[in-house]
């Protein structure tokens, strides 16, 4: 039992584990000696969003429910990438990033219902998380 759930558990956070040492452990840190830490997070976040434009192509939608799911799932990517910014400048610990995003991808994949409708509403909690987060700042963690 022990065997198989390393092997799920290493399934599972391997995806996360690789995209974070490429966002944040690189590009991140080299953004960040150009351009401030929310504009590094939010460009970022956007070329994040558009890394995983295959799921945009296979979830099934179409039309303007296609439409529909880009932008929710860009924008809450966009804020998740807000969050993780401002986490891994207080502590420059990879590992928080790490289960952040794993959090993420939880949060969506746990719920049960509608596609859409669940990334609607996770997106926005998320963007409202990422608002709040730019509003207080803390130690300043993402301006120079």
């Amino acid at each position: 039992m022990d065997v198989a759930f390393s092997i799920i558990w290493l399934q599972f956070n391997s995806w996360t584990l690789g995209e974070e040492l490429g966002w944040r452990g690189f590009v991140l840190n080299e953004l960040q000696k150009k351009v401030s830490p929310l504009k590094s997070a939010l460009i970022v976040g956007v070329v994040w969003g558009f890394w995983h434009t295959p799921l945009w192509l296979i979830s099934g939608y179409s039309g303007l429910q296609l439409i529909h799911y880009i932008l929710c799932f860009l924008s809450g990517i966009v804020a998740v990438s807000i969050i993780i910014t401002a986490f891994y400048n207080v502590n420059q610990n990879l590992v928080i990033p790490i289960i952040i995003h794993q959090l993420f991808n939880y949060s969506i994949a746990i719920q049960v219902g509608d596609v859409l409708h669940i990334l609607t509403v996770t997106s926005i909690l998320y963007v409202i998380a990422a608002v709040v987060i730019v509003l207080v700042n803390y130690k300043k963690c993402l301006y120079k």
